[in-house]
């Protein structure tokens, strides 16, 4: 973990892809109802090599709204199975 501020309700990690590429997710969450929270994610991503530019380069707004809609679908999937989504 490279940022822990548990009472600002944010965190962030660093992801290696060795010879490729790095990424810092930073995800700070807030209250959005007694009954919801709302997840804010960021990603900064660095290329450590010729390949790992180009996985960066890959990753253009549309790429980025089709790859964070996926996880949308995977999150609220687990969260109605568990009976936690609203």
């Amino acid at each position: 973990m490279n940022l822990a501020a548990p009472e600002q309700f944010r965190m962030a990690y660093i992801r290696v892809a060795p010879d490729s590429h790095i990424a810092r997710i930073t995800v700070q969450c807030a209250d959005e109802s007694p009954a919801a929270t709302r997840a804010t994610v960021s990603y900064v991503f660095t290329g450590l090599s010729e390949q790992g530019n180009a996985v960066v380069a890959q990753y253009t707004e549309a790429h980025f709204q089709r790859w964070i809609k996926g996880w949308e679908v995977a999150i609220n999937g687990h969260l109605g199975r568990s009976g936690q989504a609203s």
